[in-house]
């Protein structure tokens, strides 16, 4: 996928690479925490809604220069890769190991594209300020956990226990004068 980062002189095309989730032997290794998640391989793929949000965090831009940025329910990572690109830091998270694993590879390979990049050459993306940590919503939070100017999500309610973990995760990680940012498909 291709977005448009805003650059001193204009606008720089940079690309944010992704790469879906494909093991045929994944459904037999997780088919016990499926069952008990209905949102448990949803990351899998890139949803309508991902797209949005990456889109509408680049029209607005300046709002994420220099903020710690947190995603949940990441996925693919899209949103997060994208608002990388300015933002001070990145965190990436999700519930599920393979989820997390493939967002770490994805990490590395925005990292050494957008190491490259001159316009973008002080971002989180650019100096490893990007990183993937597991965040489960249903179990009981963390007070002391690190907390974030903005968090973002996009199509993250799948069921109804969604909705009080999101809750959770705002109160225990978001900073008083923070902003939240979701994007929900219809």
């Amino acid at each position: 996928m291709e977005f448009q980062v805003p650059g001193d002189e204009g606008s720089e095309s940079v690309c944010v690479l992704l790469r879906p989730i494909v093991d045929q032997g994944l459904e037999a290794r997780t088919r016990s925490l499926a069952e008990s998640k209905a949102n448990y391989n949803v990351g899998y793929m890139l949803w309508d809604a991902g797209t949005v949000l990456a889109h509408q965090m680049l029209a607005e831009w300046e709002q994420y220069v220099g903020k710690r940025v947190l995603e949940i329910g990441a996925g693919l990572g899209l949103s997060g890769h994208v608002i990388a690109m300015v933002a001070e830091s990145v965190t990436l998270t999700d519930f599920n190991p393979e989820i997390l694993r493939n967002l770490k590879h994805q990490i590395r390979l925005n990292q050494i594209q957008t190491s490259r990049l001159e316009v973008i050459r002080r971002s989180a993306a650019a100096n490893g300020r990007v990183v993937a940590e597991k965040l489960d919503w249903d179990l009981p939070a963390d007070d002391g956990a690190e907390r974030y100017d903005v968090i973002i999500g996009a199509d993250i309610v799948c069921q109804r226990s969604d909705c009080d973990g999101i809750a959770r995760a705002l109160q225990t990680r978001l900073t008083p004068d923070g902003q939240a940012v979701f994007v929900c498909s219809s």
